[in-house]
């Protein structure tokens, strides 16, 4: 790590670990929203669950929406190290919460806050651009974007297999019976107090050097000014369209394995649901980095987020046509092939973009420029489950 990036491999290391924190909290619940809602006493038919569980996953987005700008300010204010302190331990103490909730109310609100108070994506994307130099940005952004995958993989694990663990025979236990979640929001919370403590002993302010290093005359833009610029906006476009298509893609696989056979669905278990998911992403785990930057380094960034998005246009096309198949395990098969390639398409895209966003602007304003992106990335992906789980409630 130490030949990519300037800063030690301690300091860095915190980064990408608050990295994974944010995506352990935040799709630990992908796999078991669906049984969450049927415990809430909603609905007991397993194919009408999409809709608020759906909701369930669009509220940490709105939250998002919401907060990302202002966060960003704030980062280009008071720096990038408070910001993050505080959003490990907001993450850490409403991830807790979240394992307690009861009902439908509480469970969106609580989630709402999580999403408002964990903007630890925005903080990563700007340190990684400030504690790294030059063409060495690229495979530190591909290994911030693998430590996000690494944190959805054991979360989709974790999440179903630790779920309910009385119904499960693990042990008897009145509280467990009560907060049947709490487990695996617990595990989340105690990983973001340990990515607190060492990123309050070892993580640097940024800011100041970047300060240092910009002359005092600097122009001061507006955000509307900056995200409006020829060389920012289509950039802004494709990440807000990537964020959409990946998390409606992630809502339909869930609801399609979830949904009863009858229906087309496969009709699989919660701890079943977290194994395919977390199968097809632990596959190309220790590929999508090297095969990254061999084609950044082949042909550049542009040339692969333009055939990476043509490339997963195609699989996104061929995805709908899987449930014809009669074959139950042909089906299932090529349901993981395609999974795998659309999550290598998009680790590559992803990588591509943050990169040549945040090449775009000069670094006082990186905050705002990654705040108000990931706020209107965090738009589309509020919709995108909300609307997934809709049109499955509507067949």
């Amino acid at each position: 790590m130490s030949q990519y990036c300037s800063r030690s491999n301690i300091e860095l290391f915190a980064v990408y670990l608050s990295i994974f924190c944010v995506s352990f909290v935040s799709t630990s619940i992908i796999p078991l929203a669906n049984d969450m809602v049927m415990s809430f006493g909603i609905t007991d038919d397993r194919n009408k669950t999409g809709t608020w569980a759906g909701l369930i996953l669009t509220s940490l987005m709105l939250g998002r929406v919401i907060s990302s700008p202002i966060w960003g300010y704030i980062m280009d204010s008071w720096g990038r190290r408070p910001v993050t302190l505080l959003a490990l331990a907001c993450t850490a103490f409403f991830s807790i919460c979240f394992g307690m909730t009861t009902n439908i109310i509480s469970c969106l609100f609580i989630r709402f806050l999580l999403g408002a108070t964990s903007p630890l994506m925005v903080t990563g994307k700007t340190l990684v651009s400030e504690l790294c130099k030059g063409e060495k940005v690229s495979s530190a952004m591909a290994l911030l974007l693998q430590f996000w995958n690494v944190g959805y993989i054991l979360a989709s694990f974790t999440g179903g297999i630790l779920a309910n663990p009385v119904k499960k025979g693990w042990f008897e236990s009145d509280f467990f019976e009560t907060f049947p979640f709490f487990l695996p929001f617990f595990i989340s919370g105690l990983i973001c107090i340990f990515s607190f403590v060492l990123s309050y002993y070892y993580l640097r302010e940024t800011l100041v050097k970047v300060q240092e290093n910009t002359f005092i005359d600097r122009p001061q833009r507006s955000i509307f000014k900056i995200i409006t610029d020829r060389k920012v906006f289509p950039i802004i476009v494709v990440y807000v369209i990537m964020y959409f298509n990946a998390a409606a893609s992630i809502e339909a696989i869930t609801l399609l394995l979830w949904a009863r056979k009858d229906t087309g669905g496969f009709e699989m278990s919660v701890q079943e649901i977290g194994y395919m998911i977390g199968c097809s992403n632990l596959f190309i785990l220790l590929f999508q980095r090297q095969f990254y930057m061999y084609f950044v380094h082949r042909y550049g960034n542009y040339i692969v987020c333009i055939y990476g998005l043509t490339f997963l246009a195609i699989v996104n096309a061929i995805i709908p046509f899987v449930s014809v198949i009669e074959n139950t395990y042909v089906t299932f098969c090529l349901l993981f092939i395609l999974c795998i390639t659309f999550n290598m398409l998009e680790f590559m895209i992803s990588s591509s973009i943050l990169v040549m966003q945040n090449n775009s602007v000069p670094p006082h304003e990186l905050g705002r420029l990654n705040g108000t992106t990931s706020s209107l990335a965090s738009f589309a992906r509020s919709f995108a489950p909300a609307l997934t789980g809709l049109y499955f409630h509507q067949q």
